[in-house]
């Protein structure tokens, strides 16, 4: 019964996300979709002249690309499995993220589509790869997913758990705008990469409580 808090959230995101992918190969392998993205990418396209705003995403495409991603990674795998000593955590932890991206990386050449060519940030205007689904946001969901589950582990106060989810989701929702800001993705790819992101964790984590509750026994 505890377990079900977790697998309906899985099952919905998982349904909007084999939803979305349908439609954006479908119908928009080289455009917009109509009513939601462009809206989107225009307010994202505003505020290009915030240096603040421009300063951060081009920090995150950093942090959470290819390089800094494996680097940001591997420090937290170690950070719990050694100064911690969360291996079943670190474990779960680096499985995630491996599946993840090892998905999203064939499911970006499955589904083809082309980054968009309008109001992209001219440092990012060879942007190499396909833009379905975005890996930053998927990055961004199992990492500061995952790490709200462990840390909500031991918050006492409902409050305090939900004060992390919330700064969890402001880190998720604005690695996925930033994004959008610098034009490398339609919004559509950011919420696919969200979707897949939150499958992932709500699918596998009633297996790592129930190895640490075993455990316990």
């Amino acid at each position: 019964m505890q377990n079900k808090k977790f697998y309906v959230p899985a099952l919905v995101s998982l349904l909007l996300f084999i939803l979305l992918t349908l439609l954006v190969k479908a119908n928009y392998t080289h455009s917009p979709i109509p009513g939601f993205d462009p809206a989107i990418q225009n307010f994202g396209f505003q505020m290009q002249g915030n240096a603040f705003l421009l300063g951060i995403s081009e920090l995150i495409a950093t942090l959470l690309g290819p390089k800094g991603g494996l680097v940001l990674s591997v420090l937290i795998f170690l950070v719990l499995f050694f100064a911690f000593r969360k291996r079943a955590e670190a474990i779960w932890f680096a499985g995630i993220i491996i599946v993840g991206v090892g998905f999203n990386t064939g499911l970006k050449v499955l589904i083809g589509r082309v980054r968009p060519d309008i109001h992209r940030i001219p440092a990012y205007a060879h942007e190499p790869g396909m833009s379905f689904a975005s890996g930053h946001s998927l990055f961004a969901t199992l990492i500061f997913g995952c790490l709200f589950l462990m840390l909500a582990q031991h918050l006492k106060s409902r409050a305090a758990q939900w004060l992390a989810g919330i700064i969890a989701l402001l880190f998720i929702g604005l690695a996925m705008f930033s994004r959008i800001l610098l034009g490398v993705h339609y919004p559509s790819d950011t919420v696919a990469g969200f979707l897949l992101g939150l499958f992932l964790i709500c699918l596998s984590y009633p297996a790592l409580k129930n190895y640490q509750k075993n455990r316990l026994l």
